[in-house]
C-alpha cells in the first residue's frame, strides 16, 4: 500500500495531519463519511466504523494491513 507523507510546514500545529497516512485509511474514512452524509448509516454506526478503521490502521499488530 502507498503511504502519503504530508509535509506540514505552513499548517498551524493544531491543524496538522499525522505524517504517515496510508491510502487504505484515507479511502475507508472517506467512504464512511459519504455513507453518513447520504443517510445510509446512522451517526452511531459512523462512529463505530471510525473507531474500527483507526484500530485496524494504527494497531502495532496490523501495520502491514494498512
Amino acid at each position: 500500500m502507498y503511504k502519503f507523507n504530508r509535509f506540514v510546514h505552513n499548517i498551524p500545529k493544531g491543524r496538522r495531519m499525522p505524517l504517515n497516512i496510508n491510502a487504505k485509511e484515507i479511502w475507508l474514512t472517506y467512504f464512511n463519511k459519504v455513507l453518513f452524509e447520504k443517510g445510509l448509516i446512522t451517526e452511531k454506526e459512523k462512529n463505530k466504523m471510525t473507531n474500527l478503521i483507526y484500530k485496524e490502521c494504527h494497531s502495532s499488530n496490523n501495520k502491514k494491513k494498512c
